[in-house]
């Protein structure tokens, strides 16, 4: 009898050793792929980064009191969108939300900023509303890709257990990115709000 127990309870031993070992394993080897897809979305955002902009159109009035400087956006591939935002898309290629300076050319300050991109193909629009800015007379503005972005809150499970809450990185959001065809077709302008209350617009519409 002790003999059988004596077995039976070796046998159970070595199963737990076994199971934990499996365990082990399958944890080291979810880690290492964590690590392998983390390190390449990196790889992806840097070259994304080092990308040369493509330059858009500019719908701008003579007398805009906010001239459009530069504007470009950048190109990444269908697979890309999916590795960066684990969406899918029909789209061949995807450009991102625009990243612009201008500068106040009027005697007035300027407190908000409409930054609009159209798709002239579909006429549609996708705008950034800049409230409580500050651009005096002359001064240069600048609109940065990651600003057009709501951090989007990443929750990861640390190695003892705890939950620490990170920020997904811009490009990861789906939001970073255009949901219009063709950069040959996209179109940039801006509606302006002065200190005063008073906006302006390009003549004949607000964008």
């Amino acid at each position: 009898m002790n003999r059988t127990f004596k077995v039976l309870a070796l046998a159970a031993i070595l199963l737990v050793v076994c199971l934990v070992g499996v365990v082990i394993a399958q944890t080291l080897k979810s880690e290492k792929q964590t690590a392998a897809l983390t390190d390449e979305k990196t790889t992806l955002i840097e070259r994304i980064q080092k990308s040369a902009d493509h330059p858009l159109r500019i719908k701008e009035d003579a007398d805009a009191p906010l001239k459009i400087l530069s504007v470009g956006v950048k190109e990444i591939s269908r697979d890309d969108y999916q590795k960066l935002t684990g969406k899918i898309t029909e789209l061949n290629s995807v450009y991102s939300v625009p990243e612009a300076a201008l500068q106040n050319t009027s005697d007035k300050k300027i407190t908000g900023v409409f930054f609009i991109t159209r798709d002239l193909s579909t006429n549609k629009l996708k705008g950034m509303m800049m409230k409580d800015v500050s651009i005096g007379p002359g001064q240069t503005f600048n609109i940065k890709r990651g600003g057009a972005v709501k951090a989007d809150p990443l929750t990861v499970a640390e190695n003892d257990g705890t939950l620490r809450e990170l920020t997904k990185e811009s490009m990861a959001n789906e939001n970073y990115w255009l949901p219009f065809a063709g950069v040959d077709q996209l179109q940039v302008s801006v509606v302006v709000t002065f200190a005063d209350g008073s906006k302006w617009s390009n003549r004949g519409s607000i964008n």
